[in-house]
This record gives structure tokens, sequence and C-alpha cells, in this order.
């Protein structure tokens, strides 16, 4: 491919969409990440400082290249998976947090293992910042309650980085001397790896929130500033799903960008300002609706095949429901799928179907 030599003070940065698409179907071939709904305006501008390194003055021959470099799309995928994280992001928000925190653990039996998950958790410095917070929380009520924290992210370098809990000085500039002392270690010529107690807390995993099952049965969903970065298509997708992956009044932890948007059915508003939501119980159709994996099909069906509703064998009115009956107390749990990964059917109860 040849590369372009004339000035780069014009960009052609709106691609129609058959670019972007050619673009994105590279990428899900070359990484298997679809970034096909995540904002357009954030891709391009990701797009444009690969051309800008590459001195391309158009996104049509940029595609082009990036069809025929495997390397390219490494180097491009790395941009896209640039991670903004820090320890304690917006302290206010931490402190407000903790309240609801101690209200919630002040209900939980002795033993109780706590479950909290924090997708898009990039080097795991949330991860860590929440591990942190439910420690002091526990603490501070004197609570007999195990704390489980899963923390998952497409970036595989950036979970090994999370793993290590190595940081630097000024990664730990918003971390209180007090916090510093009690949860760190200081390694010479490095800077300060995150104690080991707190580390065994966490289980770092690649994970895609868009395509992989969700964790369940969790307490705590913290994902702070994933959602700024996606379509409305897929941050409804999201909610959904996060609202499935919580138990009863769980808390829903968002970044200060963020909202829940149209679903105030799903969770109560505790604090606008910080973000903070609680799940709301809610009809299982809404389970129903949601979709695994969100962006790429793993079902298969025979080409031209049906699923087709049988008529109940007992047509006497006597015995109408005694079908029903039966399949709700023999049939194991299940979930049916159509062609495209949509669940149409829940019998039962799911969550350990897609417990990873």
């Amino acid at each position: 491919m040849k590369l372009a030599k004339e000035s780069l003070e014009s960009f052609d940065t709106s691609p129609n969409e058959e670019v972007l698409q050619r673009i994105f179907s590279v990428l899900r071939s070359g990484s298997g990440h679809d970034f096909s709904l995540y904002k357009s305006n954030t891709i391009c501008r990701r797009i444009e400082r690969r051309m800008r390194a590459l001195r391309f003055d158009s996104i049509e021959r940029y595609a082009a290249y990036l069809a025929e470099n495997n390397s390219e799309i490494q180097l491009l995928l790395n941009d896209l998976l640039i991670g903004v994280t820090s320890f304690f992001r917006d302290n206010e928000a931490f402190d407000v947090i903790k309240t609801y925190l101690i209200e919630q653990l002040k209900e939980k039996p002795d033993h109780y293992i706590y479950r909290a998950w924090v997708p898009a958790c990039s080097t795991g410095e949330e991860a860590y910042s929440t591990a942190i917070i439910l420690h002091e929380c526990i603490q501070s009520i004197n609570a007999n309650i195990e704390v489980q924290i899963f923390a998952s992210d497409i970036d595989e370098e950036a979970i090994t980085k999370a793993r290590r809990g190595i940081y630097t000085a000024e990664q730990l500039e918003k971390t209180s001397s007090s916090r510093l002392n009690k949860f760190f270690t200081k390694v010479d010529g490095v800077g300060y790896r995150i104690n080991q107690d707190v580390r065994e807390q966490i289980v770092f995993a690649p994970q895609s929130v868009i395509k992989d099952p969700p964790f369940t049965r969790i307490d705590l969903l913290s994902c702070r500033n994933l959602l700024i970065y996606l379509g409305p298509q897929l941050q409804k997708k999201l909610l959904s799903l996060f609202h499935y992956s919580l138990n009863k009044a769980g808390l829903l932890f968002l970044g200060s960008s963020e909202s829940i948007g149209g679903f105030s059915d799903h969770f109560e508003c505790l604090d606008k300002k910080h973000k903070i939501y609680q799940r709301k119980d809610f009809e299982l159709m809404g389970c129903r609706k949601l979709r695994f994996p969100i962006t790429q099909c793993s079902i298969t069906v025979n080409k031209g095949e049906k699923i087709k509703r049988k008529k109940p064998m007992i047509k006497n009115e006597r015995y109408g429901s005694l079908d029903q009956l039966l399949l709700e107390h023999c049939l194991p749990s299940c979930v049916i799928a159509d062609k495209n990964g949509e669940i149409i059917y829940v019998h039962g109860s799911i969550s350990e179907l897609f417990e990873p």
C-alpha cells in the first residue's frame, strides 16, 4: 500500500458506514473483539491517531492498509484499548458509596460471601480501590464477611499488570497516606505493591462484557467510565445484563458522566450526583430479552430449521394445566435461544448456567 505524501492538515475523518464496517470486520476477524456498537466518534479519533502515525490522508486507504497488515490490527487495537483509570477516581463518590455499602453489609449474615464485579477493570486500580473500601466498611461494623471480587477486561496485557499489583508513586497520588501504609508495601526502585491479603480477594480474568456470559449473584457492580464509550444500543444491552447479574437490592456504581438512562424500572437512583443505583425487582421478561453473546452469535441451527410449539398432550379442560405443572416441577433449569443468540424462553433458576 502506497503511503500518502500529501499534507495531513485535512483528514477524511467522517467515513461512511461502509468504510467503518470494513474496519470493524477486520478488527473482529483479527482480534475477536467487536467495536461496531461503540460510539463512532470515539473510534474515529483513535483511527485518526493511527492515520497520523502512518501519514495517511484518507480513511479508505487506511482501511485497505489495515486489511493487509496484521501488525497494524494489533496497533489499532492497542489504541482502542487505552484505559483511563486511577485509584479512587473521584474520591468523593467512593466516600459516599461507603455509606450504602455499610447499610447493605449490615443485612448480611455471618460468613456471607460478598461478591463484587468490576468489568473493564483495565490495570486494576478500580478493582483494588473497591477491595479497600469494602475492607474498611466490613471492619467499621466488625462483620464476619468474606469478599470475592471478579475483575475483568478484554485487554490481556492490562490484566497481567493488574495481577502483579505494582504501581508507581504517581499512580497512587490520590491514595491517602493511611491507606498507602495499610494496604501497600513499598518496593525499592519500583513503587508500591498492593498487599497479598487484598490481592487474594480479587480474581482477574480476560473477559469481554459484550460477548461473554456475565458474572452472577453480584452484590456490587462497579463499572465506571465504560458506558460513555458505547453507543445507545450497547448501553441498553449492558444495563439489562447488569440488572441480571446483580442480586436483589444489589448496588450499581457508574462513572460521573454516566447514567441508567431509561432504565428507571430496573434501578432505583440512590445518589444522582455520584451515580449510585440499586437493583429493583423486575419481571423475568427482562431477563428473556438478554442476548449472550451480544454481538457475535455462538449458537447455530440447521438452515431452515424452525422451533415449533407443541400442542398440549392433554386436551381435557379438567387437566388443562397438568402438563404445565409437570414441566414446572420436573423440567431442569434451561434456556432456549433463537438462531441469533437471543434468549426467548427461561425456565427455573438459571444463574448456575451463566456462572463462569
